[in-house]
């Protein structure tokens, strides 16, 4: 995987949360399926965009920072302009922080055939930090 880089929180013999990201690249399967507002598929294409693929945290450490930090330590130092991922959208808790973060919601996509429908969001480099 093209710029695989991951995080993980935790204390000993014990996970609160993690997440990694890869590169996006044309053959991301869910690119294929998505509908993307006008433009959308075309200013990922234009860009190095970073795909964060996983951003967990346990239910008992979530509302303290700790999706942010890892969030924010998966999207330093590369030389991505963009971040993009895929949410459900009725999960609330990080689709609040998403909005928070100054992701936008650019249309929806599938993951496979037999999946849920999930936003696709981005967030441009001039905005995250």
């Amino acid at each position: 995987m093209d710029g695989f880089r991951a995080a993980v929180a935790g204390e000993p013999d014990d996970l609160l949360g993690f997440g990694f990201a890869v590169r996006l690249t044309e053959t991301a399967r869910w690119l294929s399926r998505a509908t993307l507002q006008p433009k959308a598929f075309a200013q990922l294409a234009a860009a190095p965009t970073l795909w964060l693929r996983e951003l967990q945290v346990h239910p008992n450490h979530q509302g303290r920072g700790l999706g942010r930090s890892l969030h924010d330590r998966l999207v330093a130092g590369g030389a991505e302009e963009a971040v993009v991922l895929t949410v459900i959208p009725g999960n609330e808790p990080a689709r609040s922080a998403y909005d928070r973060w100054g992701y936008e919601l650019l249309g929806q996509t599938s993951h496979s055939y037999d999946s849920p429908m999930y936003d696709v969001l981005w967030l441009r480099r001039a905005t995250w930090g």
